[in-house]
């Protein structure tokens, strides 16, 4: 089953594991190039780049350019306080991003990054949520602590993911994620009280981390929250 990562962190956690540094013994180089693209509902689509070069220091003086799926081009000024190239495009269209790298250290041949950006369509509404004695949540019934907890909701085309979070009105209680759509949370997993369950799907490609893969593209749906009973 594959790990959630929240939208919140996908940009921190690229950051802190983007790129080895290298030393340099000759002429400054480009040592490493990542990109992503990253949007949640009802915002804006994020476009990250992480320049290295050989010395390991971030290189910050390269021009950078995006262009979402409709050719609508921004340029990606440094951001000091993301340690990346960064800008976002208010509208969010399904499609190819492309980035384009000019820098002395590429010398006349400009890196080229195409990444693809599906953001999932729809909502994950809930159809199930009931316990092993078949009390039902969606119909105002409290359902048992002790009892496995089987909650089911309607796919979403194009995602790839589900993310599952209960809490209490203060912190998290439970987070558990899916390929599919159904998730049995186990007996005891939470103490009584009253929660909120929210479902997310997401569509993810590539590695968060931009280690194994050059780019990252994510995104997640609109959430659907219903409230849930444990006695």
């Amino acid at each position: 089953m594959l790990k959630s990562i929240s939208l919140s962190l996908w940009v921190s956690l690229a950051f802190c594991s983007v790129l080895i540094s290298c030393s340099a013994t000759g002429s400054p180089s480009l040592a490493g190039a990542k990109a992503s693209v990253i949007s949640r509902y009802g915002g804006v689509i994020g476009v990250s780049v992480y320049l290295e070069g050989s010395d390991g220091d971030c290189v910050t003086g390269a021009k950078i350019c995006a262009a979402n799926p409709a050719g609508e081009v921004q340029v990606l000024g440094f951001d000091q306080a993301r340690g990346c190239y960064y800008d976002c495009f208010d509208t969010q269209l399904s499609g190819e991003y492309r980035v384009r790298i000019d820098s002395v250290l590429l010398g006349s041949t400009p890196k080229i990054f195409s990444i693809e950006h599906d953001p999932p369509s729809g909502a994950p509404t809930a159809i199930q949520c009931t316990d092993s004695g078949g009390n039902n949540a969606l119909v105002g019934q409290s359902l048992r602590r002790d009892e496995a907890i089987s909650l089911k909701w309607a796919e979403v085309p194009g995602a790839t993911l589900y993310s599952v979070q209960l809490s209490d009105g203060t912190e998290l209680a439970y987070e558990g994620t899916a390929e599919t759509n159904n998730l049995v949370i186990p007996a005891g997993a939470m103490p009584s009280g009253s929660y909120d369950v929210r479902i997310e799907a997401q569509w993810l490609e590539g590695d968060p981390y931009l280690i194994t893969t050059d780019t990252y593209s994510a995104s997640a749906s609109e959430p659907y929250s219903f409230a849930l009973d444990l006695e």
